[in-house]
């Protein structure tokens, strides 16, 4: 029983690990700002100026407030993913384990608002960062449809 406990916490935790890298290691892979701008401009996002809020101090009402905001954007670019992607139909495997991912901040942000701020703070920061990917693709399928014949 013991022995069964230590093995399935061990796959838990190799899986979160696993998770974790993948999510990093899709994040590093950067599409150009000026897209990822162009993009949250061209659809009135807010993760942009978000991202440039983060370094300065907030309160728990903007906290409050660019969470909601980081979920309606989520929600935009979502639907913009799905509407984009033409024949191949659906979201990218990259692209499920970041919406796994922005979900799981949420969880986080809602967790650790009241009583972490900096947790919080790092979960908007993940979600910035998570959209600024999904805009970044949506810029790459809008400029590649834009010069088919």
């Amino acid at each position: 029983m013991i022995s069964e406990l230590l093995i399935l916490t061990l796959v838990l935790v190799l899986f979160l690990y696993w998770f974790r890298y993948n999510c990093v290691s899709i994040l590093r892979k950067v599409a150009p700002r000026e897209r990822t701008v162009d993009v949250a401009i061209a659809n009135q996002l807010y993760f942009v100026s978000i991202q440039e809020r983060l370094e300065s101090e907030l309160s728990e009402e903007e906290i409050d407030a660019y969470d909601r905001a980081l979920l309606r954007d989520y929600e935009v670019l979502t639907s913009l993913l799905r509407y984009t992607s033409g024949l191949r139909g659906g979201y990218t495997v990259e692209q499920r384990i970041l919406m796994i991912d922005f979900r799981l901040m949420r969880w986080l942000f809602a967790a650790t608002r009241l009583w972490a701020l900096s947790a919080a703070r790092k979960s908007i920061e993940e979600r910035t960062e998570i959209l600024a990917h999904f805009a970044g693709r949506i810029a790459e399928r809008s400029t590649v449809s834009a010069s088919r014949p």
